[in-house]
């Protein structure tokens, strides 16, 4: 998959439905699929991103009640 700029919570979900889990959490791990997030986006639990290889920033509205894992993101700049 070519890294996308997702605009939309409904977007991800669609692209990644296995990512969403039932405690809250989101795990993006290994995903190289993601460059950006959604501006809107809130995690209920904890973000993991670890190993997203193409991410190149985090959103500044992004709202990560627990904790975020952002591992070997060699793309990632803000």
């Amino acid at each position: 998959m070519r890294a996308k700029d997702f605009k939309t919570i409904a977007e991800l979900r669609e692209a990644f439905p296995s990512a969403f889990l039932a405690n809250g959490s989101v795990d993006f791990s290994g995903q190289s699929g993601i460059r950006t997030l959604p501006r809107d986006m809130t995690v209920d639990e904890q973000l993991f991103l670890d190993d997203c290889s193409n991410l190149v920033e985090t959103p500044d509205g992004l709202i990560v009640k627990e904790g975020v894992s952002l591992t070997d993101c060699p793309a990632l700049k803000k």
